[in-house]
């Protein structure tokens, strides 16, 4: 494997696990304030997807796409655009959550974990071509 191909695999390791963690602390997060604190399953989406997210940004911008940079601009940038991509994943999740749950009648512990898969993919396009993308 030549050094672009490595780096490649690095950063969809890298991105799988970020991914990882970002979804079990979603999932966790979702889990406890439905199952345990009962909130509306919709009202905790929101709140794990929030902080899931945050996670995420931080993970996805030192770890994965190695964007190092603390200039004002630069990070600004970056965290207007990946909460704004972010933004819409969101409304991939809330509206398929909504319609799997409300509309389907399946189960939200699982929904929630069908949606997550559909938001990963979305996630990952977003920051390797937008979001992080090498200049």
């Amino acid at each position: 494997m030549n050094t672009k191909g490595r780096r490649q695999f690095k950063e969809l390791m890298l991105y799988g696990i970020c991914g990882a963690l970002t979804t079990i602390l979603d999932i966790g997060i979702f889990y406890f304030l439905d199952n345990v604190i009962h909130l509306h399953y919709m009202v905790a989406n929101a709140i794990a997807w929030i902080l899931a997210i945050t996670f995420s940004f931080l993970a996805n911008k030192y770890f994965v796409f190695e964007s190092k940079s603390f200039a004002r601009e630069i990070w600004q940038k970056e965290a207007a655009e990946f909460f704004g991509a972010r933004g819409l994943s969101c409304i991939v999740d809330m509206s398929g959550m909504f319609l799997m749950v409300s509309i389907l009648g399946i189960n939200e512990n699982y929904a929630k974990l069908i949606i997550n898969l559909v938001v990963t993919i979305i996630n990952y396009i977003l920051s390797k071509f937008w979001i992080f993308k090498k200049s």
